[in-house]
């Protein structure tokens, strides 16, 4: 029972197009500027150790709450 568009071509298929799309888009000219002007608007690197911004955010009477590579406070939710 063999068939012009197998499951397995589909998926071949599939998999191709993903590649060589996400190829077009990694090889796609930026804008000039746009990833300095993307590192300005999230701020300067911070360069104190957490131990540093932990006694730093009790001294303001609060607390450090550290984000890492996309995480948002919701991210475990539901």
């Amino acid at each position: 029972m063999s068939s012009f568009l197998s499951r397995r071509r589909a998926l071949a298929g599939g998999a191709g197009a993903t590649l060589g799309l996400g190829a077009l888009g990694a090889a796609a000219p930026s804008a000039p500027g746009s990833s300095a002007a993307s590192r300005r608007a999230s701020g300067a690197e911070e360069r104190r150790t957490l131990d540093e911004l932990y006694q730093a955010a009790l001294a303001e009477g609060g607390r450090l709450v550290v984000y890492a590579g996309g995480d948002t406070p919701d991210q475990q939710d539901g």
